[in-house]
């Protein structure tokens, strides 16, 4: 039996995020939706490439003098630290599936701009969370789960659960996607003007 190395300019993966809502009534409820991403093809040499370089752009403070100077400057730590995934995630990211659409069902073309603005917009860190789940499963050679399409297709798919979360650690700061949950099939995802949710 043959081991074929293939030549790729990215990897295409399912990237689910969850975002809750609240109506007038206070009541929440949680959203899940799915697209596909385009991730690069890199290996582990290139991650710590990448966090030198976004280091080097966006150093965080360190020590509580640092953390008081940037205050006094007007720099909030929350804000670079958003600055800092953006840095890494557009290093990493190149593309996503033609799901990702507008509030009117057009395609959104992908452009490190926009996934920038996604990610610094108000549902960033729900979208670095799915991000770095995703990211996580790429990293550790793991399936996102048995019989869920990588690519969208017409049709429903069966609920499935998720497995362990990945021991691997993951490059750019934020958290990290619970144990457990569960995936829905591939839905049409839309970029709402004003609040910037996938």
């Amino acid at each position: 039996m043959a081991f074929t190395v293939k030549k790729i300019d990215f990897r295409p993966w399912p990237v689910t995020v969850l975002t809750h809502e609240s109506d007038d009534a206070g009541n929440v409820s949680e959203r899940e939706e799915t697209f596909v991403c385009h991730f690069r093809p890199l290996g582990e040499c290139n991650f710590e490439i990448i966090m030198q370089e976004v280091d080097r752009l966006h150093p965080m403070p360190k020590t509580a003098e640092e953390i008081e100077a940037s205050i006094r400057s007007g720099v909030l730590v929350t804000a670079l630290r958003q600055r800092r995934e953006a840095e890494f995630w557009k290093r990493v990211v190149c593309g996503w599936g033609p799901e990702v659409q507008d509030e009117d069902g057009v395609s959104i073309t992908f452009s490190s701009g926009v996934l920038t603005d996604l990610i610094t917009g108000p549902d960033g860190p729900a979208i670095v969370r799915a991000l770095s789940d995703a990211l996580a499963q790429l990293r550790d050679g793991r399936a996102p789960e048995k019989n869920l399409p990588v690519s969208p297709a017409p049709g429903p798919a069966g609920e499935v659960q998720a497995g362990p979360t990945s021991s691997t650690p993951i490059f750019p700061p934020g958290e990290s996607a619970p144990a457990g949950r569960s995936l829905q099939p591939p839905q049409t995802n839309v970029i709402s003007s004003g609040q910037n949710i996938i």
